[in-house]
């Protein structure tokens, strides 16, 4: 790996290099991809015996019987498997991005990859990567839920002209795209917890304390290299936006998941190598 200077943009075009000359790197994104196209699928076939016998009854006592037949249950997919990734996304991308970054440490040492090994290593801090996970979850979630008020009140503003129907309008029509941004902050807020509990070995509390100081020192930097590969996913949000043509169209639902799943792939791989990569480079230029 080359040394990244402190150029966002050079780091993420590193790591993307460094993606492609050890494809190693990509096996636990994949493991992360496998399960969430494993999700999908139990969740389109809900309406199909024999999951129907037990998935039916939840969904007729949270939603309705119509959620159980076309076009409908496609148009509850997106929210089925967002429940769905939860549990997957705290418990097990937990463990795999740990995972991850034990191998681009490996690389980053000129030491074989042995992966078996290197999973044994990375199981042994996985309480510590689990509360991380879901720290940051928690976080991200609780933007969210902010974001969400701030929507709400936007909805009532009545004026038809003007600034405050000028903010009604930004809130509303950029409530997807805000919403990205609160994930990247927090994200980025976040960035240093694994990689520190991996490479230091250091337990959770200690693990934050390390993460708020390397974040501090470069808060836009850190920023910068998660917000870059994220704006990858701005189509998806487009798509999304336009729920007209998703009404029209509700197999476009299912394409929308699968279009986004292989971009969260891409974007996860390149944001964690990246920020393992700098972290590393800081910690060897001490």
């Amino acid at each position: 790996m080359k040394n990244s200077k402190n150029n966002p943009f050079q780091v993420v075009r590193n790591a993307v290099n460094t993606i492609f000359a050890n494809k190693a790197i990509l096996f636990p994104f994949s493991i992360i991809l496998f399960t969430q196209f494993l999700i999908l699928e139990i969740c389109f076939f809900i309406p199909q015996y024999p999951l129907v016998e037990f998935f039916g009854p939840i969904i007729r006592a949270f939603y309705s019987e119509q959620y159980l037949h076309y076009p409908a249950n496609l148009l509850l997919l997106p929210q089925l498997c967002q429940i769905a990734q939860i549990p997957v996304f705290i418990f097990l991308s937990s463990y795999c991005i740990g995972f991850a970054v034990s191998i681009i440490a490996a690389i980053n040492e000129g030491k074989p990859v042995e992966v078996k090994k290197l999973a044994r290593d990375t199981f042994g801090q996985y309480i510590h990567l689990v509360l991380a996970t879901l720290l940051t979850y928690l976080l991200v979630t609780g933007g969210f839920k902010i974001f969400q008020l701030v929507y709400e009140r936007a909805l009532e503003i009545r004026s038809t002209s003007g600034k405050f129907f000028l903010l009604k309008m930004s809130v509303i029509q950029g409530a997807p795209y805000i919403n990205l941004l609160i994930s990247v902050f927090f994200s980025a807020l976040m960035a240093y917890l694994i990689p520190i509990i991996i490479l230091e070995k250091k337990k959770i509390i200690a693990a934050l304390i390390g993460n708020f100081k390397t974040f501090f020192k470069a808060p836009f930097f850190t920023f910068s290299i998660i917000f870059i590969p994220s704006i990858f996913y701005v189509p998806v949000l487009l798509l999304r936006h336009n729920l007209s043509t998703i009404a029209t169209f509700p197999e476009l639902s299912v394409i929308l998941i699968i279009l986004s799943l292989f971009i969260l792939f891409i974007i996860d791989s390149i944001v964690y190598t990246s920020l393992t990569t700098y972290y590393l480079v800081k910690k060897e230029d001490k």
